[in-house]
């Protein structure tokens, strides 16, 4: 749903971003029947979508990597410690790239991601739920509509703090 959103409101903001999903859990699991109508009522089509998992290449390849977990973090970093400039949790993201600002245009992603990493204060050696995601799985659809409505408002900042149109 993250990477759907996030994708969508790139789009419309002109923002020329790639954007990536995977997962700790499963590979080519189908996207849960309330995710899919929930997104749908954004104009996103996820019916062919399946699942992957997380490969060291993917990470390694991305400028950042956004998680919906602190354990999600913890386990990329972990795994590929170099990464740890460019692998943040949305919320925590969004927070210090807020104090940081909108990245300025006379700057590289890396200088500006480099800045904000200097900033964080979360380790990610716990959980931390207050720069975390619930996952809704189980749930009721109004858990997936509260959640899409959140994260669209979080990513429609990100775009606007990546500054990238």
């Amino acid at each position: 749903m993250a990477a759907a959103l996030l994708k969508l409101r790139a789009d419309q903001a002109g923002a020329p971003i790639s954007v990536a999903s995977a997962g700790v859990l499963a590979e080519g699991v189908p996207a849960d029947p309330h995710v899919v109508s929930v997104v749908r009522e954004y104009g996103v089509d996820l019916t062919a979508k399946r699942s992957r998992l997380i490969e060291p290449g993917l990470i390694s390849g991305a400028d950042l990597v956004l998680t919906m977990t602190t354990a999600h973090a913890r386990r990329i970093i972990g795994e590929q410690p170099d990464s740890r400039d460019r692998v943040f949790t949305l919320r925590d993201f969004v927070s210090l790239a807020s104090m940081e600002g909108p990245r300025p245009k006379a700057i590289t992603i890396d200088q500006w991601l480099s800045n904000i990493a200097e900033r964080r204060t979360a380790d990610y050696g716990l959980d931390t739920p207050e720069i975390e995601f619930d996952d809704p799985i189980g749930e009721p659809r109004k858990a997936f509509e509260a959640l899409a409505l959140d994260l669209d408002k979080t990513l429609e900042w990100l775009v606007r703090l990546l500054n990238l149109a």
